[in-house]
């Protein structure tokens, strides 16, 4: 009975999040990000955004899938270094069980003073969506908890 109400809770209320990590790799001057999202919610987005209701994102032609979420993500992500804003150069994506992970680096970064990060992605689609940020620098590590409310933040080092 109570696993019952707990998957009930679930079916009632349910919980959209993406998973974002950035880390700092000061050897090779760049910002390394994996953006990871489910599959069919970002599927849904990449539908509704692209007016293509037979898009299918786990078995469209690569070139279309990488230009779909490439397109989507540089949309509603941003980086600014220390006061300037910095271009996401997308690598491309993997499928790993459930969902997209999708990477991208920003280059010619020499040291990061302050860094504001912010992800609107699925949050016009989703009420409950919440975009988690981890980031990291010289072994340590920030988390940021981005919602519809407060899509950004930045952290000074």
């Amino acid at each position: 009975m109570l696993i019952y109400i707990i998957t009930s809770l679930f079916l009632i209320h349910p919980y959209y999040v993406s998973v974002s990590e950035s880390v700092f790799n000061q050897d090779e001057s760049s910002l390394q990000i994996t953006k990871k999202i489910f599959f069919d919610d970002l599927e849904l987005v990449l539908q509704n955004e692209n007016n293509n209701e037979n898009f299918d994102i786990l078995n469209s032609e690569k070139d279309l899938v990488n230009s779909y979420i490439e397109k989507y993500i540089k949309k509603n992500m941003f980086f600014m270094v220390d006061g300037k804003p910095k271009e996401l150069n997308y690598l491309g994506h993997e499928v790993i069980n459930s969902r997209i992970n999708s990477y991208f680096e920003i280059m010619n970064i020499k040291k990061i003073e302050t860094i504001e990060i912010k992800d609107t992605s699925l949050l016009n689609y989703f009420d409950t969506q919440e975009n988690l940020t981890y980031f990291e620098i010289d072994n340590q590590r920030f988390t940021l908890r981005l919602r519809k409310n407060n899509v950004s933040k930045k952290i000074e080092l």
